[in-house]
């Protein structure tokens, strides 16, 4: 290969199928994911190797989302990729049984 000779940046793997392959939470390179959060517009860009916000690359969500909110954040819950996982329902305690009070002593005669 010549000195000064330039590489084309690597293209997303396409399966046989001839699609290009799913981020683990349903974004695909070429998506962008848009999220109001208080008055501010945030927009990201989803590529084949990240994502690209404000600038900057990031290898994932969930820093994105840190770095929007200042503190850790699951980035695809962040972002409406996922939904927020169902807690149980509260059963209730049992009480536990009142303990039987002693018979009373006959009183003596």
């Amino acid at each position: 290969m010549a000195k000064n000779a330039k590489v084309a940046p690597a293209e997303p793997k396409v399966k046989k199928s001839g699609r290009v392959p799913r981020f683990q939470d349903g974004a695909r390179p070429g998506d962008t994911l848009t999220k109001m959060h208080g008055e501010t517009k945030v927009v990201v860009k989803v590529l084949a190797d990240g994502f690209h916000y404000n600038g900057n690359r990031y290898t994932s969500l969930s820093k994105i989302g840190g770095e929007i909110t200042g503190c850790s954040t699951n980035g695809p819950l962040f972002f409406g990729l996922r939904a927020a996982p169902e807690k149980p329902a509260a059963t209730p305690k049992a009480k536990p049984a009142k303990k039987a009070k002693p018979a009373a002593a006959p009183a003596a005669a």
